[in-house]
This record gives C-alpha cells, structure tokens and sequence, in this order.
C-alpha cells in the first residue's frame, strides 16, 4: 500500500507554546514539512497555536466548567486518576494505529514512551524516539504525580525499543546507539543593545525545585551589587517555595511572559539552574539575544559551554563565577554575547537541523 504521508509526528498531550516539548514537536513538524509530506497529530497542528490558544478556549463557558468539573473528579483519587490516564494513553496509541494502518511506509516520530504498539515489528521498526531527558534508554523519567498506567505503558514500550534512538545533545553515560540531532531555532530577531546601570540575570521556566528554583533563590538570597535578578514563568506546586519568590526582596517575579527572551539585552545573564533538562529551549533562545550563560554542569550545558560566552559552574562555585562574569567590562560581555548568538546560529538554525533529519529519515 502506498502511504499518503511520509512522517507522522504524534505528541500526548495540550499544546502550549510556553513548554518546551509540544512547541518543539510542533515546530518539528513544520520543519519537516519543507522536504515531506507530514501529518500532525490535532494537538499540535498549526490552527490550534495561534497566539496560544488553546481549543478549548473555543467552548462554551457552560460546557467548558462541566468538562472541568468531570476531569477534576477523575483526578481526585489515585484509581480514577490511573484511568483516566489509561484512557488517554490508549486513544493515543489507536492515533498512531491509525495512522500506520493508512501509511504502513511512513516513519512515526515521537518524544513520550508511551508507544505500546511497538510490541509489533512491522511498527516499531517505523519508530523515532526523541529521548528529551538526559538518562539511559529505559530509564524511567521522574513525573510529578505517580501512574501505574504510564509505568506500565513505558515498561512496554522500553523493553521492545525502537527504529531509531535521537538525543537532542551528546550523550556521557552509556547508552544505546543514538543520534544527536538538536532542536531547531528561528534567529529573526536581532540581539537589542542597551546600556544600562546594572547586569539583568534571568531565570526562565516553571518556578520549582526541578528547575533549580530553590538554588536560584539560596544564590540570591542577598542582593548582589551592580545585579538585578529577574524571574520569567508559572508558579509551581511547592507553595512554600513560590511564597519564599514572591516575598523576596531581591528576585523580581515577572510571571509568565510570552517570548521572554525579546526583553533580554546583549550582555545580560541567563543563568540555568536546572538539575535536569534534555536541551533548554530558553538557555537557547537566550544566546540568540546575545546574553551570557551561567548553568550548572549538564550534557546540554556541557555541549554549549563550547561558546566562550558559556560558563558552567556547581552549587559550590557559582557565586565565584558569577562575580567573574559581572566583573567583565561591557565591551567583554557584548563580545561574548555576540560569540554566544553565532555558536546558536551555527548549531541550531533551521537548515542545519533539517539536513540531520532528512540524512536520518532518508537513511
């Protein structure tokens, strides 16, 4: 049978531009679509994104607080929780089925390990697996509110593995056999220069532990002559820490903001506290802006630490680092700035990204 499509690109999940991973499977499929013929899954289709709404905005306020409602209770307790999960999992699996059996030819990319039709050959020998997190095949990733459903969805889907393992950076522990094909970033807009008083340091994510939100705060927990720090992202769940935030009288919480790198300067500081992050989209876009980078030793970090205006630190040596780099004359940090923006030119515009897919599907 001859497929309709030559890719499909599936993702679990609402599309939000303001996390990384369905913007990027998104924007993946856009990408794509310049040399194949790709079909998207509903979620991530281009109509659902605009300026960021959500399709189900577009209901009524009546039917959108009965639907609430109904998904509130499926989450109140850990068994209607764990089906209301296998539901979703399920629908999910029947959407790629359903692709496949229209496009027995056409490669299935995905990014969540959640794929149990891979159980078949025919299928799984079509899979692409985007391993976002930084860990060994199999590993099981940490979520927020524990699924027997997911765990057992992913010990399926681990132990039959897939057509072809891709990391979004090199790897340093011991894996399978991968490829290293990073995301990819539109460089538009150019880097502002301003002059200013102070050296601005951003924090961009969800504020939690996860993030490095709690090392952020024990690193300013004093006020740092000549650095004003700012904070860019939703609240999380530990309210203890998002109080400690929005008490402190040294970090400036400015909430969630679309494209937060359109307010950062050439020369300013991106500072990546993250404890665990496949490739940050935020760290960078940052770079693209033209900022400095100071982020705790990762295999993402580790990979751009080859642009000099990149500076890797631990929980013991950042404030030495720290006061280094806002040491540096403005002159020093606009050209590492600007060294930072060409390092993310050169390894993440489109063009790049798009040959090691295309060598990768063709191959």
């Amino acid at each position: 049978m001859l497929s309709r499509y030559d890719i499909g690109v599936f993702y679990l999940g609402k599309y939000t531009s303001l996390i990384g991973p369905p913007k990027s499977m998104s924007d993946l499929a856009e990408l794509l679509e310049n040399r194949f013929r790709v079909k998207r899954c509903k979620n991530i289709e281009p109509q659902k994104n605009y300026n960021n709404i959500n399709p189900e905005s577009t209901k009524s306020p009546k039917k959108k607080r009965f639907m609430g409602n109904i998904i509130k209770f499926l989450k109140s307790n850990q068994f209607t929780y764990d089906l209301y999960i296998l539901y979703i999992l399920v629908a999910f699996n029947l959407k790629v089925l359903f692709f496949y059996f229209f496009n027995p030819n056409a490669k299935i990319i995905i990014t969540q390990p959640f794929l149990i039709l891979n159980f078949f050959r025919s299928i799984r020998s079509n899979v692409i697996y985007i391993r976002r997190a930084n860990s060994c095949f199999g590993v099981r990733e940490l979520s927020a509110r524990k699924s027997y459903a997911k765990k057992a969805f992913d010990k399926v889907f681990f132990k039959y593995g897939v057509r072809d393992l891709v990391y979004l950076v090199p790897q340093s522990n011991n894996v399978s056999a991968y490829k290293v094909i990073p995301n990819h970033f539109h460089a538009e807009w150019l880097p502002k220069y301003i002059e200013r008083d102070i050296i601005k340091v951003f924090y961009v994510g969800t504020w939690c532990s996860r993030k490095g939100g709690d090392y952020f705060l024990k690193i300013f927990k004093k006020a740092i002559d000549g650095v004003n720090a700012e904070v860019f992202g939703g609240l999380g769940s530990d309210n203890i820490l998002n109080n400690e935030l929005l008490d402190s009288k040294v970090i400036s919480y400015r909430g969630v903001v679309d494209k937060p790198y359109s307010l950062m300067a050439c020369g300013d500081v991106f500072m990546s506290t993250s404890r665990v992050e496949g490739l940050q989209r935020s760290l960078v876009e940052s770079m693209l802006s033209g900022c400095l980078v100071l982020a705790f030793e990762r295999p993402d970090s580790l990979f751009l630490s080859e642009s000099p205006g990149v500076f890797l630190c631990s929980e013991d040596s950042v404030m030495t680092i720290l006061e280094k780099i806002t040491a540096l004359d403005l002159s020093d940090r606009l050209q590492l700035g600007r060294l930072n923006r060409q390092y993310a030119i050169n390894h993440f515009s489109s063009d790049v990204v798009l040959d090691k897919w295309t060598e990768l599907l063709n191959g």
